[in-house]
């Protein structure tokens, strides 16, 4: 998913000032279809662990808090 600037604008995260021009995008989030052992797996290749899951009741979506060691 992406977001597109319908017309030049500057806003704030934090302290710092970003800026857009009209029709630029800033990529919001990738959607990709994992297991929860898919994930945990390739975490665990790339140095990370996943700490805590959450989900709806039928486990179709997650979010997962991955720490490194």
């Amino acid at each position: 998913m992406h977001l597109v600037a319908k017309r030049d604008l500057s806003f704030m995260v934090g302290d710092e000032r970003f800026e857009m021009a009209r029709g630029e995008y800033l990529l919001t989030e990738y959607s990709h279809k994992y297991t929860l052992r898919d994930v945990a797996d390739l975490a665990h290749r790339a140095g990370l662990a996943v700490r805590r899951t959450w989900s709806d009741p039928q486990e179709w979506f997650s979010v997962l808090l991955l720490e490194t060691g």
